[in-house]
């Protein structure tokens, strides 16, 4: 999704990381990426969209079409 958004122009990235895929958790705690399944699951799914105080409609209205656009190739 990240890089077909991309593709179409707009900027996405991974809404966060979580804590037990840090170099330093995983090391101190030798966690392993499915130690938690919920995070995973999340982690997997989850985008930050652009979003700031100066985005115009039109700018708005173009993210939700690049949404609409690959959710409609996708399916």
């Amino acid at each position: 999704f990240i890089q077909k958004m991309s593709d179409l122009g707009v900027g996405c990235s991974v809404h966060f990381i979580p804590l037990h895929l840090h170099p330093v958790w995983k090391t101190m705690y030798n966690y392993q990426p499915n130690d938690f399944p919920n995070t995973m699951k999340v982690f997997e799914r989850a985008v930050s969209l652009p979003l700031y105080t100066k985005m115009t409609q039109a700018n708005q209205d173009r993210v939700v079409e690049c949404i609409r656009k690959i959710v409609r190739e996708s399916t």
